[in-house]
């Protein structure tokens, strides 16, 4: 026995009397369930460093070394069943955050072949695939099974000759008698809310045994393992052979909320206010927008019908705005409190990158892979998308199954699967052309197609309008926000109670999910049959608004009724209460009133569906109606087309609009291909 041996021999020694003084419980419970029912044994990295501190620092540098003796120990165990534990695993997990590296925080080079654990969002992974372990190749000469154990990080390795005949082969592999373990392979990146020092930084890690499909893409994860370096086309790559994975709070039901932390909430006077106020502290305003948000994070509640149908609870919110209103800080602010989120931008966004998709590359060796988008990957939690109005077209259409059946399919390169994407979606965009018009139609300004805008229940529109009273009170925000949070870094002793309520939130970050965590353990239901009634009674008299001619406007569809419904409960969970009160459907009414004052109404100011359920209102439908009788009225005088001054004029008359209304029609008209310009300044209808 070499020196290295009877070294690792004697740790293995003191090893069997750490598991029995700190895992005893957990070497039994082991016991009678190896291995159909349990593989490994977890210890955590702390018990290790509280048996002996220099064990670990051994761990970092030699981990083959160190596991080696753990494993040995375990197998030496004496377990009261009749039980081998030779061939479980040891899991080294549970590593504070003080030894924990983030992705793209160290060097490869340096690090390679040391234990680390490594924090990081799980952005792709592959299938599940078999590694061989020991490989039986058998002589076609003279049947002779010779096993040959095979390496990961190496080429297929056969036996030189048979054991039998002792000749060089041929050989071919028996599958039935060769030992395989499932293998899979995972991409670290860093999570999209942290600072994005490292780039476009990733780490790939291998998953073995029992730890394969233990992640799922947007899980927040701790992987413990070797960093092991490989040759790859002439060049050099470093990946992860993880042996651990802690999985984070990737959910709101993953956060645990004590009695201590329910009774401070529910002794909160105004619950919901409260949370409105602590997000987006620097963010003056916009207290409607606010609250949405809040009662989106708490969400309403899913509901599932016998025939397999479903009724998504998540709350989809869509701010409109001029530059510079603030609108990315709200979405930043949202995506900090919901623990799995997603924060996108639409310029350059792909359809994998939104939903999903098979695409060819190399990672862990396959040729196609399965790569989450970011409503994937947000799934059971938020997707922030900014800039939505910069998403390709087709980008959108792959998003509409995602928004409302919460489910993305993928049918390509022999992937045939579907996702889940229940997701609840902050979006923000800005006008087509910078700055909202108000002599333009709202549907004509914003580069997004009705279908899409459906699927939002709250679209708010945020105007930067010169007032010189709000424009005080901002100011006056910005600047006390901005010297209060100096101070702080200065003294912050100093600092005045109405300093910090500039820049301390009444609830923290973890706070807040504590909240929100709370507030979504509720299904509520309606309190008396009342208030189902007030909903309900409240959503009949807005489709009749416009009266019940047979030509009249239609005012909202029954979507807006279950988007209320939505509001309603997720206003009843985040007052902690298992009952929707008149006060929950008033809220619910009042925000989709905001919503339909902002983006409901046509050019007439009547309430009209179209505006967000067709790409044309009701008005604009008459506009251009008008438009195109008295355009083929006009050109039979006129062999060279219709002169665009006079057809404004007698269109504006006709419809009594405006001439920059018409004019937008007229453009309309010409982009569907149903107007020509056979001559500068000339019209005609095809």
């Amino acid at each position: 026995m070499s020196i290295a041996q009877q070294e690792q021999h004697a740790l293995a020694e003191d090893f069997e009397q750490f598991l029995h003084d700190y895992y005893r419980d957990e070497v039994g419970e082991l016991a009678g369930k190896y291995p159909r029912d349990q593989e490994s044994l977890w210890v955590s990295w702390r018990d290790l460093h509280r048996f002996r501190p220099e064990v670990v620092d051994d761990l970092r540098t030699n981990p083959s070394f160190v596991r080696g003796a753990l494993e040995t120990a375990l197998g030496n165990y004496d377990v009261p069943v009749s039980v081998d534990l030779t061939g479980a695993h040891v899991r080294i997990h549970d590593v504070p955050d003080t030894e924990t590296l983030t992705v793209g925080e160290f060097s490869p080079s340096d690090r390679r072949g040391d234990w680390v654990a490594i924090e990081g969002q799980v952005a792709k992974r592959t299938e599940v695939k078999p590694d061989p372990n020991e490989l039986a190749f058998e002589c076609q000469r003279c049947g002779t099974l010779t096993r040959i154990p095979q390496h990961s990080d190496e080429d297929t390795q056969e036996p030189h000759e048979c054991k039998g005949c002792e000749r060089q082969g041929p050989f071919r592999t028996n599958y039935d008698e060769s030992s395989f373990t499932d293998f899979q392979w995972v991409q670290l990146e860093q999570p999209p809310d942290e600072a994005q020092a490292a780039g476009d930084a990733s780490v790939e890690a291998v998953l073995r045994d029992d730890l394969v499909k233990s992640v799922e893409s947007g899980d927040r994860v701790t992987l413990m393992g070797q960093l092991t370096m490989t040759e790859d086309n002439g060049g050099y790559d470093v990946f992860l052979d993880a042996e651990a994975a802690d999985i984070h709070d990737t959910d709101f039901k993953d956060i645990e909320v004590d009695e201590d932390a329910k009774a401070k909430l529910e002794a909160l006077e105004n619950p919901i206010a409260t949370a409105r106020d602590s997000l987006a502290v620097r963010t003056h305003g916009y207290e409607e927008i606010k609250e949405a948000i809040i009662l989106q994070l708490v969400s309403g509640c899913r509901v599932e019908f016998p025939d397999g149908s479903a009724r998504r609870g998540n709350v989809h919110v869509l701010a409109l705005g001029d530059p510079g209103t603030s609108k990315s800080r709200l979405l930043n602010s949202a995506a900090e409190v919901a623990p799995r989120s997603v924060y996108t931008s639409g310029k350059g966004a792909s359809k994998a990158g939104m939903t999903a998709s098979a695409v060819q590359d190399n990672f862990g060796d396959a040729e196609w892979t399965l790569e989450p988008g970011a409503l994937v990957v947000a799934n059971n939690g938020l997707a922030c998308v900014d800039e939505i109005d910069k998403i390709p077209d087709d980008v959108v259409s792959s998003m509409h199954d995602a928004l409302s059946t919460e489910q993305v399919h993928v049918n390509k390169a022999g992937i045939n699967t579907t996702l889940q994407s229940r997701t609840a979606v902050l979006a923000a965009g800005n006008p087509k052309y910078g700055r909202f018009d108000k002599y333009t139609a709202l549907n004509e300004q914003v580069e997004l197609g009705p279908t899409i805008l459906s699927r939002f229940d709250l679209i708010f529109q945020i105007r930067d309008n010169v007032d010189e009273d709000r424009d005080d009170a901002i100011a006056g925000h910005i600047l006390d926000t901005q010297h209060a949070a100096k101070r702080a870094m200065v003294d912050d002793e100093t600092l005045t109670d109405d300093d910090r309520e500039q820049v301390e939130p009444a609830l923290d970050r973890e706070e807040m999910q504590q909240y929100i965590a709370y507030a979504r353990a509720f299904t509520p239901l309606f309190e008396t049959e009342d208030v189902k009634r007030m909903l309900q009674d409240e959503h009949v008299r807005l489709r009749q608004v416009n009266g019940d001619d047979e030509d009249a406007t239609v005012p909202i569809t029954h979507r807006k009724l279950e988007g209320a419904y939505r509001l309603a409960e997720a206003s009843a969970k985040a007052r902690f209460s298992a009952y929707i009160q008149e006060q929950d459907v008033k809220r619910a009414l009042r925000l989709i009133g905001r919503s339909l004052q902002d983006w409901g109404q046509n050019e007439d100011g009547e309430l009209d569906a179209d505006v967000t359920e067709s790409s044309t209102s009701a008005t604009q439908r008459d506009r251009l109606e008008i438009l195109g009788e008295v355009l083929k009225e006009m050109q039979i005088q006129y062999d060279d087309g219709v002169p665009v001054g006079e057809l404004i004029a007698n269109v504006t008359d006709e419809a009594n609009c405006s001439a920059k209304a018409t004019e937008s029609d007229i453009e309309k008209l010409k982009r569907k291909g149903e107007i020509v310009e056979p001559k500068t300044d000339h019209l005609r209808s095809v």
